[in-house]
């Protein structure tokens, strides 16, 4: 068994009060077998509420204990930021790396690699499973980049956990990022009641089983806060492959997690958040569609307020990591600098827990 008195193991060094993931760690370098120090990883808090930031790491060299620790301070901060990485690889080998530091979380799906849309083009021939090219410059690997105009768009990529590192990146391009369970604190009673009342469906009902680029060229429109969809994509805009997409529902597994109340509880923290993607919601019981977005619009704004945003400045060399379970995050206006990232989803297996469920 682990305990806190497992000396000279795997450790993460951090803000006061983050004694719970040294023994987290620890218990990861015991299971591998080892009885000395393996892996010390050092982070400092990147706000109070959440986010962590990873000084004089090195992905490329990390042993697998040290990316278990990595994941520790994951799943515990939400968001973790690493400068700098992939200097000494070529762009094969640090996305073949990225995908080994993604995989690496405790509970990743072996099917966990999966693009968003059906037939994805932005998807980078040769790696393993969906990394996805996003951007304007073309992709030394082949795949065609997604550039997203939408805008302003907040949601979670899905039950799972999202890396992306900048390859390229010539003048401001940034990423918000909230939290989850800050914008849950912040409803009032009764709106957390109704929150959680609320039972949703999600889907391309109102969109098209496309990427969000594709359905924004086909017409879909977020409001100005990025917080509901203010306009979906008619029938007579998709040809006859995307019809026959959207009409069988195509990609349930894309939006099957979202299904039910936006108030989840995370699988391994127990906290309860806030847990939507705005573009993709159909209705909710009782309401038709457009006041299902208006409503969950209403939910999401107070955790989406300035004060509680971190606002992501990209450099070349970052990397990102965000625990979809308890972060909200959201693209910004696309700017026309050059610039190119990638992405990684990484579905995870433990479900989301509804906000009355008790731990198993």
């Amino acid at each position: 068994a682990c305990s806190g008195k497992v000396p000279k193991l795997a450790t993460s060094r951090g803000m006061a009060g983050s004694a719970a993931l040294g023994v987290a760690a620890a218990c990861v370098a015991l299971l591998y077998g080892m009885t000395r120090e393996v892996a010390t990883i050092e982070w400092r808090p990147l706000r109070r509420e959440f986010g962590a930031i990873v000084d004089s790491a090195d992905l490329a060299t990390m042993s697998r204990v040290e990316l278990e620790v990595v994941h520790a301070v994951l799943v515990e901060r939400g968001l973790v930021i690493l400068r700098r990485q992939f200097s000494s690889l070529n762009a094969t080998e640090s996305l073949h790396r990225l995908y080994e530091a993604a995989a690496a979380a405790d509970d990743a799906r072996p099917d966990a690699m999966a693009s968003f849309a059906v037939a994805d083009p932005s998807c980078a021939p040769g790696l393993p499973g969906c990394v996805r090219a996003l951007g304007n410059v073309a992709d030394p690997l082949g795949a065609i980049p997604e550039l997203n105009r939408i805008g302003l768009e907040w949601h979670t990529d899905g039950q799972g956990i999202t890396a992306l590192y900048a390859a390229k990146i010539d003048g401001p391009r940034t990423t918000l990022f909230a939290s989850g369970r800050e914008a849950h604190d912040a409803l009032s009673p009764a709106q957390q009641r109704l929150a959680a009342s609320l039972e949703g469906r999600f889907g391309p009902g109102r969109i098209a089983e496309e990427s969000v680029a594709e359905c924004h060229r086909l017409g879909a429109r977020l409001d100005d806060e990025g917080l509901g969809l203010a306009s979906g994509v008619d029938d007579d805009a998709l040809d006859a492959a995307q019809l026959e997409r959207k009409k069988a529902d195509a990609n349930r597994r894309r939006w099957a997690h979202y299904d039910g109340s936006p108030v989840r509880r995370h699988p391994k923290t127990l906290e309860t958040v806030l847990f939507a993607t705005p573009i993709g919601l159909e209705r909710y019981a009782g309401y038709d569609g457009p006041a299902s977005s208006r409503l969950l619009a209403d939910l999401l704004r107070p955790g989406t307020r300035p004060h509680r945003v971190y606002e992501h400045l990209w450099q070349p060399g970052d990397v990102v990591f965000f625990d979809n379970r308890k972060m909200l995050h959201a693209t910004t206006p696309c700017s026309p600098d050059p610039h190119l990232l990638y992405q990684i989803f990484m579905r995870t297996a433990d479900p989301m827990l509804r906000a009355t469920a008790l731990p198993p």
